[in-house]
């Protein structure tokens, strides 16, 4: 009887193509587990609970054997003995909000920190580095409450009380006898007073530049704005009529009821706008932060203000530093029932000096540290970690704008070979750095290609950097001899899965990506949201496979630790593995094959039944359906090699076989191969 092998899996994952066309030996999903050297699939270890740490505490760094977490307060109580503390204290006292990158220099962290009212601030073994001075003037205010209304619309009346033939209705007015006639025509009595009213709600609504829309009731007409506002409440309703022949109008009712929308309609910076539009209550007061600072963000104003979020907390930040923004007032416009406080702001902590604004992003390359900035690549002196400013030996900056315009906005620095990879989002730069700046060269420009997220930057193997991009995972890597720098496109197969994911997170998410090299292996891990992406990369074996973790959490950081990955999501740190690297959880491995058509897509097929080499126990569901795929029953449950017991019996009738493969065991799991045995059904 025939059969389809699959004899190894050594694609991984591989999403390009329709599961009916997939080549055997991809796969469609491959959660929890991941590809081993020989192809075969391996689930993944646990991510063991390990460590609480106090919620005042953020970030996770590794120097020599020990682990650190930061904080802006005093040492927390209750910190558990196994991880160090570093006190990181503003220059403006404004609380810690995120580490955003680290290294070790001689022996000591080097720490890049975003505080809550936006500012960055570099540290060296816990002291302010005071060449960086994030001398940007700054105002904050909190958005304390609103509710989900869209406000109201106002609304007035008049009775029609009285008429008789040759009778008009001229003017329908709102305010005053110069506001805008609502009626487009002059409306005559006609048969009775409530036919009358008809006439004129219907001449109303049919008039697109009205400010109102009208309902009639019986000979009562109603006018409702259609501008959910409060402005228009106490406006006075006229009406201009006949009286010979007589047209009676009475019980007037003057508009009232409107409400305004609960929104921040403006906020001006010494009378400058700082918004390009009114932000509605998107619901919470932390959705309705981000909305604000998205808003000023967008707009270009002169001058020009950027914003961060910190929860329900808005800071507005001068794009300029100095002292000149110092004194200027933020003021800050609701309607409606949202609540703002301070409603006026004063602009502080603007700082002229000869001093840099700090970067969130820091390496340590050939005896000096780097940072990038805007457009520009800071270094510090030789051997002087703390000096950045020119009079240091060695210290100093590139402005990569000037080396490429793509380059406007720098983000991370990379090794490559000899040579360092500078990120920008747009761009990456490929340079020759050396310890005196006056040898730097820049060798290359890798052009419609730029980064994402800063810490998914990782050295893979010996000619790779992976980089998260917009288009998923890539890399810079030479394409010959000459070390000349390619953007290679190792991340291909899972494009869709990631763009996808991109998507999910949004902006603010998918920055704080992270990436690491798990030291027994070798893979490259990338956390973005609550999903892992592993590649799997062994030559030797003809392996390239990517395959996806579901930890059950957000990953924030992730370091290696005396040789154990170690990773923190929320207050929880968490080893990988437990105490050895040798546990495992009941987390569920899942394994989709493509569509299986034993290479004869067109032809029916009887399917007779599944073998496999196996460790754990896989229950196995098949379907036979392709136009259903998830159309799947279970079959089987296997717990060792099939092939010296027969075959397991399974009957289905198809073209295509559609399998999937699960495994709870919390132990250590493989799959090696799959067969599926079938028998043509027709042949032609």
């Amino acid at each position: 009887m025939p059969y389809v092998l699959i004899e190894n899996f050594a694609a991984g994952l591989d999403t390009r193509r329709h599961p009916m066309a997939a080549p055997p030996g991809t796969l469609r999903v491959c959660d929890n587990g991941h590809v081993t050297r020989g192809g075969e699939i391996s689930k993944r270890r646990s991510f063991k609970p390990w460590i609480v740490v106090p919620p005042a505490t953020h970030g996770l760094a590794v120097l020599v054997d020990k682990l650190y977490t930061f904080g802006s307060d005093a040492t927390p109580a209750g910190l558990d003995p196994k991880i160090n503390y570093q006190r990181l204290q503003a220059p403006s006292g404004s609380p810690l909000k995120r580490v955003t990158s680290y290294d070790v220099f001689d022996g000591k962290l080097y720490v890049a920190a975003l505080f809550e009212d936006g500012t960055i601030a570099h540290f060296y073994d816990g002291v302010l580095v005071g060449d960086w001075y994030d001398g940007r003037a700054r105002g904050t205010f909190k958005i304390i409450g609103g509710l989900t209304t869209t406000g109201t619309a106002g609304v007035g009346s008049f009775e029609i009380t009285a008429g008789a033939a040759g009778g008009q209705i001229s003017k329908v007015q709102i305010g005053s006898t110069t506001d805008p006639n609502l009626l487009t025509a002059v409306i005559a009595y006609t048969t009775d007073l409530a036919t009358t009213a008809g006439l004129v709600v219907a001449n109303i609504n049919a008039n697109a530049a009205a400010a109102y829309t009208a309902q009639a009731d019986g000979a009562k007409v109603t006018l409702i704005g259609k501008a959910k506002s409060a402005a228009d409440n106490g406006r006075t309703v006229l009406v201009t009529h006949t009286t010979s022949p007589n047209i009676g109008i009475g019980n007037v009712v003057n508009v009232t009821g409107g409400t305004n929308p609960s929104q921040v309609t403006t906020i001006k910076v010494d009378n400058v706008s700082i918004m390009s539009a009114a932000v509605s209550w998107q619901g919470s007061n932390d959705a309705t932060a981000a909305a604000i600072v998205a808003n000023i963000n967008a707009m270009v104003s002169v001058p020009d203000y950027t914003a961060t979020q910190d929860g329900p907390s808005v800071t507005i930040v001068a794009a300029v530093p100095g002292a000149a923004a110092n004194g200027r007032t933020a003021e800050i416009v609701s309607a409606g029932d949202i609540s703002i406080i301070p409603n006026n702001v004063t602009m502080l902590a603007g700082f002229d000096a000869d001093t840099y604004i700090p970067g969130a992003f820091v390496k340590t390359i050939q005896t000096k540290m780097y940072s990038p900035s805007g457009p520009l690549l800071h270094f510090s002196g030789v051997e002087e970690p703390t000096r950045w400013t020119t009079d240091a030996t060695g210290a100093g900056f590139i402005n990569m704008a000037n080396q490429d315009g793509q380059s406007q906005v720098l983000l991370a620095i990379e090794r490559y070979y000899s040579r360092c990879a500078v990120f920008g989002r747009r761009s990456v730069q490929i340079w020759q750095i050396d310890v005196d700046p006056a040898n730097n060269q820049q060798i290359q420009v890798l052009k419609n290609t730029g980064l994402l997220a800063p810490q998914s930057v990782e050295q893979f193997g010996d000619n790779d950097v992976f980089y998260l991009s917009d288009s998923g995972v890539r890399s810079v890597r030479a394409r010959d001899s000459s070390i000349a720098a390619a953007v290679n496109d190792v991340g291909t197969p899972i494009d869709e899965l990631i763009t996808q994911a991109i998507h999910d997170a949004g902006d603010v998410l998918t920055a704080l990506a992270c990436a690491i090299i798990e030291p027994i292996a070798g893979r490259y891990w990338l956390a973005l949201n609550e999903t892992i992406y592993a590649y799997s990369n062994f030559p030797g074996g003809k392996v390239s496979a990517w395959s996806t973790y579901s930890p059950g959490f957000v990953v924030d950081d992730m370091v290696v630790f005396d040789n154990r990955m170690v990773m923190r999501g929320g207050n929880t740190i968490y080893q990988v593995g437990g105490d050895f690297s040798d546990e495992f959880d009941n987390a569920l491995l899942a394994i989709e094959l493509p569509m299986l058509d034993a290479g004869k897509p067109a032809h029916f097929k009887t399917w007779k039944g599944i073998d496999l080499v196996c460790e754990g126990t896989w229950k196995i569901y098949a379907g036979f359906e392709p136009l259903t795929p998830d159309a799947r029953e279970l079959i089987a449950v296997v717990s060792a090699p099939t092939l010296s017991m027969q075959r397991v019996v399974c009957e289905g009738y198809g073209t295509h076989a559609n399998i999937r493969l699960e495994c709870t065991d919390a132990s250590a799991a493989r799959l090696s191969n799959f067969i599926v045995h079938y028998e043509l059904a027709d042949v032609g």
